[in-house]
């Protein structure tokens, strides 16, 4: 999307490139460092010599789509800095290890000082540049506003699904819960594996509380549904006499949260074949690794079983909003299941399908006067406290009758909770929440208490 840095010093005389290499410092990124973050003031952009550059929007919630695009060699970044001073308008990550080179504001200033035509040729690249992205996102949002044609991988996914349904659509139930058993056990046997790829992949939880999720999501969800018929005619109520019908839906996506991915796919994954659809999983960047490792043992069980592949597939590579899309407004998607935070639901809301979302928590306990306050303390402390309180049912909020307001805080601080002070809580506050919109920073989502603590210590 825009000209290269060779073919910009292309442009120059020997003589200009000695002179402009003074004011530029060679710096290297590994993959996922955060080369600059939304918000943050404007001093200076970056020439990517080497690598990708993923660039972001960073929405309330951590569980929604937030990637814009990516930016490879010759490409620059930041460069609006140069030009208005203003706060960054986006983040962007290391997609892969990154050299590139610094140029300060302070720098750009002295060069156009010194230097006047090199300042001119500088402004010129970068006038050129911004067009170009310009151009870009003037055809990402025609895109968006038409509902443009989904690209080759997409159709040929969604096709892949579509066949695949057919096929599997005729298998009995004995069949298919043989299936769901083999993943149920074979995803539970990696569940460590899993976990502590799912941390290290997106910093957020415990490990020893996700091997926990796995295996629930595995065997308990399997479990209520092994030996329950789900396709065809069900067996008839007597009481209510009426007669039911199951039918799959078709082709679901699936959208995976970053904070609970591993167990999000197995159980998305079990209800949808147990109703005969094929699954589309579609993981947020942060998660993409640990989700192919979780598809990739699903695939095997699906050879050994000799099931169609394309019952269950994952969106790999570059994932961004736009590719998202793409997959919602598929006419041969029939159903949505949105696990995430409110924007990607509400996108899932607005697609124009049927849509099943689950969005934040953030769920209130009232404490009344008549509790158990002993209990109530331990069970909102495990329950808070379980990996780091990603879980929508954590509890969020206590509310709390006046009368057992002092006896519930004596119990909390003996089963091991801090209370804060009032000037603690403002100081915390500050800190954690983003000042502009009031949601907790993304990069806080699933620390520990003794982290966020430790932040006004």
């Amino acid at each position: 999307m825009s000209e290269t840095n060779e073919s910009f010093l292309a442009c120059l005389t020997p003589a200009a490139r000695v002179a402009i290499g003074k004011y530029f410092e060679a710096i290297r990124f590994p993959k996922g460092k955060c080369l600059m973050r939304e918000g943050e003031p404007g001093d200076g952009c970056y020439l990517v010599d080497e690598g990708e550059v993923r660039l972001e929007l960073h929405p309330p919630d951590a569980d929604s789509e937030s990637v814009l695009g990516y930016l490879t060699a010759g490409s620059v970044v930041g460069e609006l800095a140069l030009l208005d001073g203003k706060p960054r308008s986006a983040s962007a990550y290391a997609h892969t290890d990154v050299a590139a080179r610094w140029l300060s504001r302070a720098r750009f200033d002295a060069l156009c000082g010194e230097e006047p035509l090199l300042g001119v040729a500088i402004l010129s690249m970068l006038g050129r540049q911004l067009a170009g992205k310009l151009r870009h996102q003037d055809d990402v949002l025609a895109e968006h506003l038409h509902a443009a044609e989904p690209d080759a991988e997409t159709q040929r996914m969604v096709a892949a699904a579509v066949a695949a349904q057919k096929e599997f659509a005729s298998w009995s139930e004995e069949r298919v819960d043989a299936l769901l058993a083999d993943v149920s056990e074979t995803v539970a046997a990696q569940a460590e594996q899993l976990a502590e790829a799912n941390v290290a992949d997106t910093g957020i939880g415990i490990v020893a509380d996700k091997v926990a999720k796995i295996r629930f999501a595995c065997r308990e969800v399997y479990r209520t549904m092994a030996g329950r018929p789900a396709s065809g005619l069900l067996p008839r109520e007597p009481l209510r006499g009426v007669s039911e019908i199951a039918s799959p839906a078709g082709v679901v996506l699936g959208i995976i949260p970053v904070t609970n991915p591993v167990s999000t796919i197995i159980f998305k994954t079990l209800i949808s074949l147990k109703g005969r659809n094929a699954l589309i999983i579609s993981c947020l960047c942060e998660a993409m690794h640990v989700g192919e490792m979780t598809g990739e043992l699903i695939r095997g069980v699906l050879v050994r079983h000799k099931a169609p592949l394309g019952i269950v597939q994952w969106i790999g590579g570059r994932l961004d909003r736009r590719k998202t899309l793409m997959f919602m407004r598929h006419p041969d998607v029939s159903l949505i299941l949105a696990t995430g935070g409110p924007s990607i639901v509400r996108v899932a809301y607005s697609s124009g399908k049927p849509a099943l979302g689950v969005g934040a928590g953030n769920a209130p306990v009232l404490v009344c006067a008549d509790a158990d306050l002993a209990a109530t303390a331990r069970l909102v402390i495990r329950g808070k406290s379980f990996d780091n309180g990603v879980i929508c049912g954590s509890e969020n909020n206590l509310v709390v009758v006046e009368a057992a307001r002092d006896g519930l805080i004596r119990e909390l601080e003996a089963n091991g909770a801090a209370i804060l002070t009032a000037d603690e809580g403002r100081q915390l506050g500050a800190l954690i929440f983003d000042e502009k919109g009031g949601h907790l920073r993304r990069e806080l989502v699933g620390k520990s208490a003794a982290h966020l603590a430790g932040l006004i210590s």
